[in-house]
């Protein structure tokens, strides 16, 4: 018989020795704490900080996590590729415009994440996209395309 995974477990990490725990040794309500996965938690900080400030603090952490790229590095990114993407489409700011979308060669760091030293330029989500599926097969790109993988970044 299957055990439930959600049975009491010795809570090691954790106080509430009265909840259901997960593997981690902690019970739910803790794991999504120490994961930020909180909802109480998430809109707590939102306004507290205020929503400026929380999604300033929101896109450098998501920056640095991902792409080990701090602000500065953002705004010189976006300053050196002239605001525009190499298909000619102008970025925007905010959610519905045209977002820019950071490229790094996968053939440093194969996941979603970067070291940051082999960050290519930013890209509109459909380049981003087909430079991503097309990459390993360059015959099927298009030559704009060709040509910014040639350049020296």
């Amino acid at each position: 018989m299957a055990k439930n995974h959600r049975q009491k477990r010795n809570a090691w990490l954790c106080e509430h020795t009265d909840r259901e725990h997960c593997a981690h040794g902690v019970c739910e309500r803790c794991y999504k704490k120490a994961k930020g996965t909180d909802k109480a938690g998430y809109h707590r900080r939102k306004k507290e900080m205020g929503p400026e400030e929380f999604s300033r603090r929101r896109k450098k952490t998501h920056l640095w996590t991902r792409y080990r790229l701090t602000p500065e590095g953002w705004t010189i990114l976006v300053e050196k590729c002239g605001n525009r993407c190499i298909c000619g489409r102008l970025f925007g700011t905010d959610r519905k415009s045209n977002v820019p979308h950071v490229d790094h060669d996968h053939k440093c760091c194969s996941g979603e994440t970067s070291c940051g030293k082999c960050i290519r330029g930013l890209l509109c989500f459909r380049c981003n996209s087909v430079l991503g599926f097309l990459e390993k097969e360059p015959h099927l790109l298009p030559q704009y395309m060709i040509d910014y993988l040639a350049r020296e970044h």
